[in-house]
């Protein structure tokens, strides 16, 4: 029983204790060549001076080590919703809380291949780091590090932080939204009013040549008309919308932002399920992108 209490207020105080982590840096071996000078003069020549000035650069040194361990200690971190997509050089948000004002603050991630310099901070603070995933779904973390070099630059006093996995949601990519409801609009809208005239593309209908203006300037163009709106609603097929898989997911996915982006209802047909977007949310639904 009492080796059993002794184990575990020893596993709360080692909690403790690494609260914060410190390492040194270059700096500290000018810090020890002017100690070791400074105990050298004052030992041969027993100058008082040498001697306060021993002892003040000894303080300063240890009250730094005090000072800049409470400082990385008085700000935490956490990680806010980030959408994340495949092969795409995402950014991460990070939301920085200080219980009181701190200094000369770093993030990164664990190996600071990647530093986010963010100064002093007085309130809460945002910043982002790149996040790179070659595959969907739910992707590891690595842990990330938030650094401090205050007071002196002899110490780097730090601490990790490992976050949950994160989803990762297919690579949007794709036709565009308005190419596909244009290309809709021909098969299923209604025609209303004639808009307007463009220059003819390989992918328009002989039918909507304007043959009138082809016979006195020698130039293909196409008529364009207005359609009902009212009668034309956005669903999408999986099956239909490209060839394989991951091509399929990835241009459903493009819609489904696109039609977030421009307040757009719609639905997908998938296999097994049907996803409208009058029932879900848009992260709903690309979460079962996803994850499919």
């Amino acid at each position: 029983m009492l080796k059993r209490w002794r184990n575990s207020l020893y596993r709360k105080y080692e909690s403790k204790q690494r609260e914060a982590y410190e390492r040194p840096t270059p700096y500290i071996y000018l810090l020890i060549f002017i100690l070791v000078g400074l105990f050298s003069q004052a030992y041969f020549h027993n100058y008082n001076i040498v001697y306060l000035a021993l002892f003040f650069t000894f303080s300063i040194a240890l009250s730094a080590y005090y000072f800049g361990r409470e400082n990385i200690k008085n700000i935490d971190f956490s990680l806010e919703n980030s959408r994340v997509f495949t092969n795409l050089s995402n950014s991460l948000s990070f939301k920085l809380e200080p219980k009181e004002y701190v200094f000369n603050v770093y993030l990164s991630d664990k190996d600071e291949t990647e530093i986010a310099y963010l100064s002093d901070i007085r309130k809460t603070t945002f910043s982002t780091l790149h996040f790179h995933s070659k595959t969907r779904g739910f992707a590891k973390l690595p842990s990330y590090k938030l650094l401090s070099k205050f007071p002196l630059p002899h110490q780097v006093f730090y601490k990790i932080k490992n976050f949950d996995s994160i989803l990762v949601y297919p690579e949007p990519n794709g036709i565009n939204l308005q190419n596909y409801i244009n290309l809709q609009k021909e098969k299923h809208g209604d025609i209303d009013d004639f808009n307007t005239i463009r220059a003819f593309r390989t992918s328009d209908k002989l039918s909507s040549i304007h043959w009138p203006l082809y016979a006195s300037s020698k130039k293909l163009y196409t008529k364009e008309y207005n359609f009902n709106e009212e009668k034309f609603d956005l669903f999408f097929d999986y099956e239909h919308c490209a060839n394989d898989k991951e091509s399929r997911l990835s241009q459903l996915t493009l819609w489904t932002l696109e039609c977030e982006r421009t307040q757009k209802e719609f639905s997908i047909k998938m296999p097994h399920e049907l996803l409208q977007s009058k029932k879900m949310s848009t992260d709903e639904i690309l979460t079962k992108l996803a994850l499919f």
